[in-house]
């Protein structure tokens, strides 16, 4: 909902208040298994393109790994991108607590890993992949910024301002 409606979606989250812990569990964790499963089970059943314009198939056992070292870099960029939030929030004066930083990273992500879902396409470009997906990870957190951290409008801005430059750099580790 934060692609098609994202004020009232961001409304909702802010008033949710949840801890990290049921963040994770409850929205992170199935969203990322389900969105890499999907691309190892295309890369694994369908394949992608490679240097030569030949379909290559990645086998089980390598599917399986590249899946669970995906998972877990995905889940540890989530935590490094709540950190930054937390210091950056920090640097405009704002309290805000880990919890907030979290959800705030967290809801901005969905649509990047939902976004990279594309990639399951075989002929679909990597680079547009990740152009669209940061896209929408910079317009769910322009509207989540000011809902999430509360912060006043000089500061939401700035806040933004310097969670974007950032953001598409460490979007390219994981």
């Amino acid at each position: 909902m934060l692609i098609l409606n994202p004020v009232s979606t961001w409304d909702r989250v802010a008033l949710d208040k949840d801890d990290f812990k049921k963040l994770l569990i409850l929205f992170l964790l199935p969203l990322l298994i389900f969105t890499v499963a999907v691309q190892m089970a295309s890369w694994i059943y369908i394949g992608r393109y490679g240097a030569g314009e030949q379909l290559i198939k990645l086998p089980m056992d390598q599917g399986i790994h590249h899946g669970l070292i995906q998972l877990g870099l995905n889940v540890l960029l989530v935590f490094l991108s709540a950190q930054c939030v937390k210091a950056t929030a920090k640097t405009f004066h704002r309290r805000n607590t880990y919890s907030q930083a979290f959800c705030l990273a967290c809801h901005a992500l969905a649509p990047f890993y939902l976004a990279c879902m594309l990639d399951a396409i075989p002929m679909m470009s990597h680079y547009a992949t990740f152009g669209i997906a940061i896209s929408l990870t910079l317009s769910a957190l322009y509207y989540g910024v000011p809902r999430v951290l509360e912060p006043d409008p000089p500061s939401a801005f700035g806040i933004y301002f310097v969670l974007v430059q950032g953001r598409p750099h460490l979007h390219g580790v994981g």
